[in-house]
């Protein structure tokens, strides 16, 4: 067993600390959009700009979450992963299989790996999400540093925002520079991973005016390097494997980030804010792991792959955000160009053995070995612009048109020089070819299948939200997007996998509306209750046909000749209703809702051949609930808790050919049902200007559902996600602009893994390790 010396400290640290389930609020400045200011509210309550509009977080009348910097840095959140940990109703997971990259983002279990997201994710105004197209596609998230906050809105937010958020959104709002103050944000760190490599960090930010009232700047560069804890070790062959260590900690990964700044205000009433952010995260190799060669219980994460796999993902994104007062009225635009690009390598040497060889899926040939190059980049041009009140106390009204255009580009080439012998040795034929089995040989370079999709997503829309105050306390809210999106492909792949050379084009064209309707009741300072009924809706798009033979008996299972080359646009309606309550030091918020989800897209994977393709599905129906209490108990001592329920399962049996049952009735969605976010700080002055703090963060997670045993491609040998509650560490010192604090995260190495197999009839399991124990010193400055 490996041990770094320190695994009894987390247990002696967590007795002095008091965990109840939490989340932070705190209070923050207007950052990355407009220069509004909000109506009357409490000193501690956050401003957020959910609406378009800035407001108080206690008088939106939907339910949403918004965490500061200094919040997330107490919180050690420091990646979107991080962030589901904080904020109720949220799950997000990274992909068991290939590299980990695709990732699963859910709010209120509405949930997707494929297709268009269903929650979108913006910088400041600037929608950001990736389409899966291909294979390998990934939203390329903000790490986090340098944020005025982040707004987590649950519940479609297709009026406002457009497609792709069904199930909610999630911004990133960054620092607007400061026309009169210098202001200066920094960070260091230095951790330790329990059976793991080390991680470190140090990011610096700042911003001052250049002219007085007229012109100013704020620019951040930032590193971070995370340690790897997994190891390889020799090949899988039928004897076993060498256990030795060929490479340690080899999933470690560097992260950078450069943003600048510069706010123009040549006029009263006019701004320009030009911005620059760019990005990069390069991994050395991934994060999965091989049950049958490692022991999680002893932290021991071991994998037999014998080629290095590594990452790069970048992105780059100059925006220009133009405001102008018109009197009782402002003029907003948002101009931005988005780029992101990843490059990424996989190892297909045991998945070749377990779907080419009846015998063993192991490594049989000296210096056997199936690789894949893939390469996915997206270059989106996008433009809106909004004409919108400001604090009308009668009638507030935002409108808006939107135009984005979206290129995207997917290849991969699967590499294969023993694919042939390997199908020579379970055939005990020497003599038998790749072009008698797949109909055609390897293609030079010895590629087995080479595809490319380059797509173009087009949408242009025009929306309006009214909010008319009937009374002083009662508000009427009405709202529609109107949008047009068309989305045309070609898909070019050749190589025996693909059945030889093939071309096919796809375009789509429709013109969804989302509407959105709101009633909240504004008793009285403290006290709002609303209700709401909204639409979201996500376009369809393309996918490559798959022509292997080694499907074939899959395809015959469900009543198909070959797969579909495209699937249709999904939506869904929500019914929510919530509440939101201050008493003295006490924020309440509650909120329950109903969401009708139709069409929906879903990746059905033929388990015999291991690939998959996408159709729509029968419909789902969400419901649940979400409750977040907050208080400051005493000068000192501040708890809160969040907790979120959510049931998601299929309405009625979907078929595909009569009796063949694809997804059972009843079927649920894989999602988290229960969870409950928690914690607990304590203060402790040592001087007029100093303070000691001691805080705990949890989060609980219910297990999984397992789905139906009815559904195709059930496994009963692989287990859903069991639960898990991670605990959360922190003591440290507070002196005026400076913060200094010993941490540790997952105090009793929570291991909520769940392994996957590529084919029913394989023998080995994979999962990706959860990062262990770490413990380590940060400090942070802040003016």
């Amino acid at each position: 067993m490996r041990n770094s010396g320190f695994g009894n400290a987390s247990y002696i640290l967590l007795c002095g600390a008091v965990l109840l389930p939490g989340q932070a609020l705190a209070q923050t400045e207007q950052g990355g959009g407009t220069r509004q200011t909000a109506s009357a509210s409490a000193p501690d309550e956050i401003v957020v700009t959910a609406t378009r509009q800035v407001s108080s977080i206690n008088r939106v009348p939907i339910s949403i979450s918004a965490f500061n910097m200094e919040s997330l840095d107490k919180q050690n959140v420091r990646q979107v992963d991080d962030l589901a940990r904080i904020s109720p109703g949220v799950t997000f997971n990274r992909s068991s299989g290939g590299n980990g990259n695709q990732t699963n983002i859910a709010i209120r279990g509405i949930s997707s790996t494929i297709g268009a997201s269903t929650t979108g994710i913006y910088i400041n105004d600037t929608p950001i999400q990736v389409r899966t197209i291909g294979v390998t596609a990934a939203t390329a998230y903000p790490r986090i540093f340098d944020l005025e906050r982040i707004e987590v809105l649950r519940g479609p937010q297709g009026t406002l925002f457009g497609a792709s958020s069904q199930g909610g959104a999630i911004r990133f709002i960054t620092p607007r520079p400061d026309m009169h103050d210098v202001s200066v944000y920094g960070r260091s760190e230095i951790s330790a991973i329990q059976s793991g490599g080390g991680n470190y960090e140090l990011g610096l930010a700042g911003g001052a005016p250049i002219v007085e009232g007229a012109l100013a700047f704020r620019a951040s560069g930032w590193f971070r390097h995370d340690g790897g804890w997994v190891d390889r070790v020799g090949p899988l062959t039928e004897s076993g494997f060498d256990p030795g260590k060929i490479d340690t900690n080899i999933n470690s990964q560097d992260s950078y980030a450069l943003k600048a700044d510069l706010l123009w205000e040549p006029g009263p009433g006019i701004s320009f804010l030009p911005s620059v952010y760019y990005q990069e995260v390069k991994s050395d190799d991934i994060t999965q792991f091989f049950r049958r060669t490692s022991d999680p219980d002893q932290l021991e994460y071991n994998t037999p792959n014998q080629l290095e796999l590594p990452s790069d993902q970048t992105f780059l994104l100059a925006s220009l955000t133009s405001e102008v007062e018109l009197g009782s009225v402002e003029l907003i635009s948002n101009t931005a160009y988005f780029t992101s690009e990843l490059n990424q390598l996989f190892d297909y040497t045991y998945q070749s053995a377990e779907q080419n060889s009846t015998l063993v899926p192991y490594i049989t040939i000296p210096g056997q070995n199936e690789y894949a190059v893939h390469f996915d980049k997206q270059k989106s041009f996008t433009q809106e612009v909004r004409l919108q009140s400001r604090r009308n106390e009668t009638f507030n009204w935002v409108l808006g048109a939107f135009y984005m255009h979206s290129r995207q580009t997917s290849a991969q080439d699967i590499v294969s020089p023993f694919v042939e012998r390997l199908i020579q040795q379970v055939t005990g034929n020497p003599n038998i070819t790749i072009a008698q089995i797949f109909g055609g040989p390897l293609l030079p370079g010895d590629r087995f299948l080479t595809a490319t999709t380059e797509a173009v997503d087009e949408q242009i829309a025009a929306f309006a939200q009214v909010d008319y105050n009937i009374t002083d306390k009662l508000t009427l809210t009405a709202g529609l997007r109107v949008s047009n999106t068309s989305y045309d492909a070609e898909i070019v792949a050749d190589g025996p996998l693909n059945g030889g050379p093939t071309r096919r084009e796809v375009d789509q064209q429709e013109t969804p509306l989302t509407p959105k309707f709101g009633l909240s009741y504004q008793a009285d300072p403290t006290l709002l209750l609303y209700a709401s009924a909204s639409k979201g809706f996500r376009p369809g798009a393309s996918q490559p046909e798959n022509n292997s033979p080694r499907c074939v008996p899959d395809l015959d299972a469900l009543g198909l000749e070959r797969t579909p080359t495209s699937y249709g646009s999904d939506s869904l309606w929500s019914y929510e209703i919530g509440a939101k309550k201050r008493i003295g030091a006490v924020n309440i918020q509650a909120s329950g809702y109903l969401i009708h989800w139709d069409d929906i897209q879903q990746r059905i994977v033929l388990p015999t051949c291991g690939q998959a393709f996408i159709v729509n599905l029968g419909s789902v129906t969400s419901r649940g609930s979400d409750l977040a209490v907050s208080a400051q108990v005493t000068d000192g001592l501040s708890l809160s808790t969040a907790l979120s329920y959510t049931k998601a399962d299929f309405d009625e049996t979907v078929y595909s050919v009569p009796p063949v049952v694809v997804r059972a009735e009843g079927s649920d969605l894989p999602i988290m049902p229960f969870s409950v976010t928690a914690s607990a700080q304590y203060d402790i002055p040592l001087s007029a200007r100093s303070h000691a703090y001691i805080r705990g963060d949890l989060q609980y997670l219910a297990e999984s559902p397992r789905g139906s045993s009815q559904d195709f491609g059930y496994d009963p040998l692989v287990d859903p996600i069991p639960e898990s509650t991670n605990v959360d560490l922190r003591l440290g010192w507070q002196d005026g602009s400076f913060d200094v604090s010993l941490f540790a995260t997952n105090v009793f190495n929570e291991k909520p893994l769940q392994y996957f197999r590529v084919a029913r009839n394989s023998e080995l399991f994979r999962a990706q390790a959860p990062r262990p124990r770490t413990i380590g010193l940060n400090m942070t400055f802040r003016r």
